[in-house]
């Protein structure tokens, strides 16, 4: 006689009951809709038992599907924790990360933080996508990105599904041409941004909204816009063609401010701060991979 409950059903299943719907549940499956579809109906057979009220809107639980869900939910989190308990990631072949960073993140520090998890464990594939804050969660909460590196206060979003961990703090930089006038000192009060032609990020951008917020709180409001650009690396070039100044993350000028490339500038009074934060999905359970992952990460926490 052939198992009713098997792993594999139990895990479709949840992911069904989490998603509403056989085709989101899918998508983070990477199976077909039709191939959910089908294990259901012959999980459902197999129980003798409907799981799920079908509707055009999506799918909803029937009793027995309430109960069975409240069995999965402790079944396969103990499942995980003996798997965790006795893989050694070390080991495993053919496995592999998919992480989401914002553009900035992606291109100064994520290789960094990426370098001491494939410095460990050489066998697992890591590879990187990069994307705003918003897909970022998107596409977490999707289950195409394991996890996220974000920057910033998240206070604005719904973030009822979604767990993190603070990571590294990023300090804010004034920086300016070699030749602007206020290189030679050093310092500025904050008044005197207002009117001064400043080199932007997109007003859709977060991090924008985010230093436009703190700026404002010390009296500063941006009247000048010199350009607006979708990237530090673009906002960089545009300072080396003295278009104006701007206010970038430190990890993002570090080298051309040793080399004497860019100066920094303080606003007195005024400290940008923000945090880097590694996402994942709440109601994911994590695999001994996505687990040695996080907990990687929490030794720079």
């Amino acid at each position: 006689m052939m198992q009713a409950i098997t792993f594999q059903r139990l895990n479709i299943f949840l992911a069904v009951c989490q998603q509403g719907s056989f085709n989101k549940a899918a998508d983070i499956l990477f199976m077909s809709q039709a191939a959910v579809s089908q294990h259901m109906q012959t999980f459902e057979v197999a129980v003798g038992n409907k799981l799920f009220v079908r509707s055009p809107r999506g799918v909803s639980l029937t009793p027995a599907g309430q109960t069975l869900q409240r069995y999965a939910q402790q079944i396969l989190p103990l499942v995980a924790e003996a798997e965790k308990a006795v893989i050694n990631v070390a080991e495993l072949k053919d496995q592999s990360l998919h992480i989401g960073a914002t553009p900035g993140l992606g291109v100064y520090v994520i290789p960094q933080l990426l370098g001491r998890f494939q410095s460990a464990y050489p066998n697992i594939n890591v590879s990187t996508h990069t994307a705003l804050t918003v897909e970022s969660i998107k596409q977490v909460l999707a289950r195409r990105y394991d996890f996220g590196f974000v920057e910033g206060h998240l206070n604005d979003l719904d973030l009822e599904e979604i767990s993190w961990l603070d990571l590294t703090p990023i300090h804010y930089v004034l920086v300016v041409h070699p030749e602007h006038r206020w290189a030679e000192a050093k310092s500025i009060s904050p008044d005197e941004l207002t009117a001064e032609p400043f080199l932007n990020r997109q007003p859709t951008s977060r991090s924008r909204r985010w230093m436009e917020s703190e700026l404002a709180a010390h009296g500063v409001t941006l009247t000048n816009s010199g350009a607006e650009l979708d990237a530090p690396g673009a906002i960089k070039y545009s300072l080396f063609s003295q278009l104006g100044v701007s206010i970038l993350p430190d990890y993002s000028v570090q080298r051309e401010l040793d080399r004497g490339e860019l100066v920094q500038v303080e606003i007195k009074g005024v400290d940008l701060v923000r945090l880097i934060k590694l996402i994942w999905a709440k109601s994911r359970i994590l695999s001994p991979v996505q687990q040695t992952f996080l907990d990687l990460n929490k030794g720079i926490a």
